[in-house]
């Protein structure tokens, strides 16, 4: 069931229960967010005739990756074979590609090659094997036939990207046989004095995400978050209304989080230092509370 009614979580009580029992706050917000992607690979595999092309998009810094990650495990778990397929990986070479506004178009469904995506899923339904393209982002280019892709009749095959909602990616061998999940961050903080959006939220995510694996400045992922929010205003709101389910990856212990790690941040970078005062707390809460394979891993260092 997909929602997107947002959730408001106060702030200040928030900051009580934590004082109180930290360690409930993090298995709390982990196990929701564990059940929601545990709701999917129920769905999914009651029905794989149905359900057995897993198409995931979100913004930028949603949680994509660890729910896709989770998702395959899972399905796993119960015996069904799955594989993964990024979309990145059939970016037209950069040479080849349009310029927009005198730049490389990184954004649009004209720099993926939608004709071999759809021959190669056409390949894996029909044949449950395909050559597939992998795109090296250092060189800019794509090699078409980099591997061959097998799976067996059952395979649930979960694609991952911003463009997985558009319809216009579905080949005739998928009709009738998608599932799309949608990921993003749905709920926001407030008290009297402070206010910390789904999109501030997965700002900071980014922000500290790159600073550390990266090597982005804080002023570099400022600069281009604008076009981020651009980017999904065209090519991923338009269709999530599409969405067979979609999971708010919010979790509840982020901001005390963040506070510590852009702390750090503003030690190198003094930048960051504006932002401290959205996430002011007197309190601090301890990682080693959070578990190993929580999504908030993806964006810490």
């Amino acid at each position: 069931m997909k929602n997107f009614k947002q959730t408001k979580i106060d702030y200040d009580e928030l900051i009580k229960e934590i004082v109180s029992d930290p360690k409930k706050v993090a298995k709390d917000t982990e196990g929701k967010y564990r059940r929601s992607v545990l709701q999917v690979v129920k769905k999914v595999s009651s029905d794989l005739e149905h359900n057995r092309i897993v198409l995931i998009t979100g913004p930028s810094a949603s949680g994509k990756t660890t729910t896709s990650n989770l998702l395959t495990s899972a399905l796993i778990v119960r015996g069904v074979p799955c594989v993964v397929i990024s979309m990145d990986d059939f970016y037209i070479s950069a040479k080849d590609r349009q310029v927009v506004d005198g730049k490389i178009d990184y954004e649009s469904l004209n720099a993926l090659d939608i004709d071999l995506f759809k021959q190669c899923m056409n390949n894996l339904i029909k044949f449950n094997k395909s050559m597939m393209p992998r795109y090296d982002f250092i060189n800019g280019e794509m090699q078409k036939e980099a591997y061959e892709l097998n799976v067996t009749k059952d395979s649930v095959i979960i694609i991952e990207g911003i463009h997985a909602f558009n319809p216009e990616i579905i080949s005739k061998e998928m009709e009738g046989k998608v599932y799309r999940l949608y990921v993003h961050t749905n709920s926001y903080f407030f008290s009297d004095y402070k206010i910390i959006t789904p999109s501030m939220l997965r700002f900071f995510r980014r922000l500290v995400r790159d600073f550390h694996t990266r090597g982005a400045t804080v002023e570099k992922t400022k600069n281009m978050w604008k076009g981020v929010i651009d980017g999904e205003q065209k090519y991923i709101l338009p269709y999530k209304h599409l969405a067979n389910k979609s999971i708010d990856t919010t979790h509840l212990y982020e901001p005390f989080i963040y506070l510590e790690e852009i702390s750090k941040i503003t030690q190198v970078d003094p930048e960051a230092e504006v932002y401290l005062t959205i996430f002011e707390s007197e309190i601090s809460f301890d990682r080693k509370l959070v578990s190993d394979k929580a999504l908030v891993w993806e964006f810490l260092s």
